[in-house]
């Protein structure tokens, strides 16, 4: 006989108190931002060193110019410039930043400033090295944007976005949970045979799962801070610490509850994940697949069921936000389970040298994708999210969303026809 695991917040009381010490927290890190954006804008000019995103060339009404996506102290923003560089792609600028009219919404999403290059920085960094390391082992510029965003969080250029996204691989895509999770998979697998012997032999009154927890936290945070800790990821990670923490003092974790307080925890401490697209994708994928663990089903029906249910609910965001859809698109439950193998391989043959392995079989894939634009209405999204909503605790409504959702999956492949 088990028992049951009781939820974190138990009565009104309790509820209240975290929402308030909560909301107190998450108002007070806002307050510390606005200090910032007024330290940020006390100037009508600035000299600044920034991180190079992306470089890419723009023509507009006859006129070629340079696009630049820089990143400084957390800030994401873009910038112009008339005069042609070598590419820029990672390195550090020193560049002179003109402050016109900047609103404290538009510096905490993503803004545009002008701006004139002073310097440009030679000294190649970690980030650098990685990626000169991944590019000499392709020869495709296709194939590198997609290794680069795989392992180091860059982002991708316009058309591969669009092709991967047709595909219905972009959450492959993006780092979060599912790399989160596979990548603690791996290193808890190499380390526990290794420390399993010391445990035993020295140490036997320790808890060597508790502590293999502690030293894999550690090892993805480092991995986290060096790629600049991408929106999703952080969720991921927050989602994991508070995770464990309930289950090793005895609640339950698998729970909406557990994912509303994680989310507000996050938003309190990193109140710039509000405007994240990619951290509120992150929270809708989690949401799904607890609310498909509400419905009873045995767990070889799960196994078989939650690929082909997360696609489904996923679907009309995917549509929603993108507007790209194709016939391949539905294959991507089929995808999504070989990157289990494809992931962790891909690392290993980039480790070895042997990066280049799989291109042929990429470059196929993606030269398949014939890219068509499929359009959901304000509608129809509000509908599917106020019927998700209810599906929380109502039984009969999660049954309609199926159905709502296969019907708009049919839709999709209708308009394409």
């Amino acid at each position: 006989m088990y028992l049951n695991r009781p939820e974190l917040l138990q009565g009104r009381n309790t509820i209240l108190v975290i929402m308030i010490v909560l909301s107190s927290v998450f108002l007070f890190r806002v307050m510390m931002l606005h200090q910032e954006y007024l330290h940020f804008t006390q100037f009508d000019s600035k000299v600044v060193d920034a991180e190079v995103l992306r470089h890419y060339q723009k023509t507009k009404n006859s006129k070629t110019y340079d696009v630049l996506k820089l990143r400084i102290d957390g800030s994401i923003f873009y910038t112009t410039s008339y005069k042609k560089y070598e590419p820029l792609h990672y390195k550090t600028i020193m560049i002179k930043l003109f402050i016109k009219e900047l609103s404290f919404y538009e510096y905490l999403h993503t803004f545009y400033l002008p701006s004139h290059i002073i310097k440009i920085y030679h000294d190649r960094s970690q980030k650098e090295n990685l990626i000169n390391v991944i590019e000499k082992q392709h020869e495709s510029k296709i194939i590198e944007e997609i290794y680069k965003a795989l392992f180091l969080a860059i982002p991708v250029s316009k058309e591969v976005r669009n092709s991967i996204s047709a595909l219905g691989v972009a959450h492959l895509l993006a780092i979060s949970g599912f790399h989160l999770g596979l990548l603690s998979a791996i290193i808890f697998f190499i380390l526990k045979p290794i420390l399993r012997y010391y445990y035993n032999s020295y140490t036997p009154y320790r808890h060597l799962n508790r502590d293999l927890f502690v030293i894999v936290s550690l090892l993805l945070f480092l991995y986290m801070w060096f790629l600049n800790f991408p929106p999703s990821l952080v969720r991921s990670y927050g989602m994991m610490i508070v995770g464990f923490i309930l289950y090793d003092r005895g609640y339950k974790i698998i729970s909406m509850q557990t994912l509303f307080v994680t989310v507000f925890v996050l938003l309190s401490l990193y109140p710039k994940l509000m405007l994240s697209m990619g951290f509120w994708l992150s929270v809708i994928g989690v949401f799904y697949i607890f609310l498909f663990l509400k419905i009873e089903l045995k767990k070889r029906y799960q196994v078989v069921f939650l690929p082909l249910w997360i696609y489904i609910m996923m679907l009309p965001y995917s549509l929603y936000l993108f507007e790209t859809f194709s016939y391949l698109h539905p294959f991507s439950t089929l995808l999504s389970s070989l990157f289990i193998l494809f992931y962790p391989l891909s690392i290993l043959l980039h480790m070895i040298g042997w990066g280049a392995f799989l291109d042929n079989e990429l470059l196929w894939l993606l030269n398949s994708v014939s890219v068509q634009k499929v359009v959901l209405s304000d509608s129809i999204m509000i509908a599917f999210i106020v019927l998700s909503l209810l599906s929380i605790y109502n039984k009969k409504s999660r049954y309609i969303l199926v159905v709502f959702g296969s019907f708009i999956t049919v839709g999709a492949l209708y308009q394409i026809t």
